[in-house]
């Protein structure tokens, strides 16, 4: 289950809180993916935050009955983790080091240090990405770790129903993979935001470099909303996704109140940049990819622009996908939930 191994047809499941999706492609990275299938269900959310093996029997039932009415044919499957499950890092070992068993061992240390679980009990993975941007005598490795109880219910969920687990990678990879810069020799900062929580990536030469997990996420932005405006949550939501940073809509009232609940993202998304402009000097953050429910927010790139004064603009998981007129009408009040699923789907031996 090696992070970047070339896996054949397959099709990728992406588990949200609220909803499933699942995508099937062909193509390559050079020339181009064709999305053959896919799905959007629903799904109660006291079941998806659950680890009980019921409720993924649960889950594998809904995912079968997707794969049914969206035409999915493939047996094989790769699966996205939250970070709760899957833990996930960019490493430096000394670029002196080519012998396998070696690295394997250096990884193994490095995990030991780096992940808060056991590593006798979960699958470790990694991925050379090559030298950092000011270091020759380095290689940064990314490292993935995923308890071993988890990837056997897994396994058992999909058993089940005829199929086949032939990977479990974080979601943070799969989600850096489809919103990856088409330019390769620029230093981006992709700003994804799930419903619980927001992750930051730096990426260089097509690779994710440094990862930062914030503990803001749209759920709670939704939930302070309609607290501040008296309404229900499906109310603020909808004038969310209608104002966003738009000033001259609701009397700029949204667009005052997003600022208000964006501080602490903006803070941290400060440190991040401080933190890897000292540690490659010389450097510039080129762009910035807002992705997930980000992408929700009318005006948000703008409003990222003027907060952090660097280029930005909206992130599109299907930027290397070829869709057709009908897939683009269906997926485009979803697509920022699908780049999970893109990313996995895109997986190959790159």
């Amino acid at each position: 289950m090696k992070l970047t191994e070339a896996t054949g047809g397959f099709f990728a499941l992406d588990v949200g809180l609220d909803s499933l999706r699942l995508a099937q492609m062909v193509g390559n990275p050079q020339r181009g993916w064709i999305l053959e299938a896919f799905a959007y269900l629903p799904i109660d959310r006291r079941i998806t935050m659950t680890d009980s093996e019921t409720a993924k029997r649960n889950i594998g039932e809904t995912m079968f009955n997707a794969m049914q009415k969206s035409g999915i044919k493939e047996k094989r499957v790769v699966i996205g983790l939250p970070r709760q499950k899957a833990f996930t890092g960019v490493v430096e070992i000394a670029a002196s080091e080519k012998d396998t068993k070696t690295i394997e061992k250096l990884v193994n240390y490095q995990a030991n240090q780096l992940i808060p679980i056991n590593v006798e009990e979960a699958k470790i993975d990694y991925a050379i990405l090559g030298a950092p941007m000011n270091d020759l005598t380095k290689t940064d490795v990314l490292l993935s770790a995923v308890q071993d109880s988890e990837a056997e219910m897994w396994m058992n969920v999909v058993e089940a129903y005829g199929l086949e687990l032939i990977a479990l990678e974080p979601n943070d990879v799969a989600m850096a993979r489809a919103l990856m810069p088409e330019k390769k020799d620029q230093m981006s900062l992709i700003v994804f935001m799930r419903e619980d929580e927001t992750t930051v990536v730096m990426t260089y030469d097509g690779k994710p470099r440094l990862f930062k997990n914030i503990t803001l996420g749209f759920d709670e932005i939704v939930g302070n909303v309609a607290q501040k405006l008296n309404m229900d949550r499906r109310e603020a939501r909808q004038l969310i996704s209608t104002a966003g940073f738009f000033t001259d809509k609701y009397d700029g009232q949204i667009a005052r109140i997003l600022d208000e609940e964006l501080g602490k993202l903006i803070s941290e998304i400060l440190d991040v940049t401080n933190i890897v402009l000292i540690k490659y000097p010389g450097f510039q953050i080129e762009e910035i990819i807002a992705g997930g429910f980000l992408t929700v927010m009318p005006a948000v790139a703008r409003y990222l622009q003027m907060k952090l004064g660097v280029q930005s603009r909206l992130g599109n998981p299907f930027q290397r996908v070829n869709l057709t007129g009908q897939q683009k009408s269906a997926l485009e009040p979803v697509a920022g939930e699908f780049t999970v699923a893109c990313g996995l789907a895109e997986r190959m031996n790159d």
